[in-house]
């Protein structure tokens, strides 16, 4: 009994020289530990799709010397005659005499108007051409392009002859076949002409009517 007695003294005195334990609070059986918390990391902005990229793209200049050249000439340095520049009227020197007046249907296609006088025959006349154009057949670096002509119409007249010396005038329908040379200028919308022409006068009587003349159209 005092052996007991004693080893219960020793084992109290010894529990009583042990710290007390920290404030914790005790863990319950059902709850679960804290998950340690994660630092927290910038978002990254999300970037742009394929299509807005390609939208936001600056536009890249085309280079010179692809560029287009912009001047009063039709496409690609051609003249303005035929393309933009549909009508003109001018003045015709020779026989005939008078003057123009042009609509182009096309650059290759125009019709032809004259008012005037046959110096030759003496008298007046009116006319109606259709004419083909050849265009540009010598390429180069002049200020105008180089073709051809080549077409024909219908006239009406009234000319003034002698019939045993008497001054009488003969009403007179004539057709006619023209040929020639032309310039059409590139930086300016002007026509130089040179008609070949050869015809013949239907009424009164079939009479063969050659012509040779000069003429200038301005067009707009």
């Amino acid at each position: 009994m005092v052996a007991r007695s004693l080893t219960a003294l020793m084992l109290g005195a010894a529990l009583a020289t042990l710290p007390p334990a920290a404030h914790a609070k005790p863990q319950m059986p059902d709850e679960e530990p804290a998950a340690p918390q994660k630092a927290a990391t910038p978002k990254a902005k999300p970037a742009a799709p394929d299509g807005a990229a390609r939208r936001t793209k600056p536009k890249s200049s085309e280079p010179a010397s692809r560029a287009r050249p912009q001047t009063a000439a039709g496409p690609a340095g051609a003249s303005a005659i035929g393309h933009t520049a549909t009508k003109g009227i001018g003045l015709a020197l020779g026989e005939p005499t008078g003057l123009l007046f042009k609509v182009w249907f096309e650059p290759m296609l125009a019709i032809r108007l004259l008012a005037g006088a046959s110096l030759m025959y003496r008298g007046f006349l009116g006319e109606a051409d259709l004419l083909f154009y050849f265009r540009d057949l010598a390429p180069t670096a002049r200020p105008f392009e180089f073709g051809l002509h080549l077409g024909g119409g219908v006239g009406v007249g009234a000319w003034a002859h002698r019939v045993r010396r008497q001054p009488t005038t003969d009403l007179v329908m004539l057709t006619r076949v023209i040929f020639g040379p032309n310039l059409l200028f590139r930086e300016i919308p002007l026509e130089v002409f040179v008609d070949l022409s050869g015809g013949i006068r239907l009424v009164p009587d079939p009479t063969p009517i050659p012509g040779v003349s000069l003429g200038a159209l301005y067009c707009f």
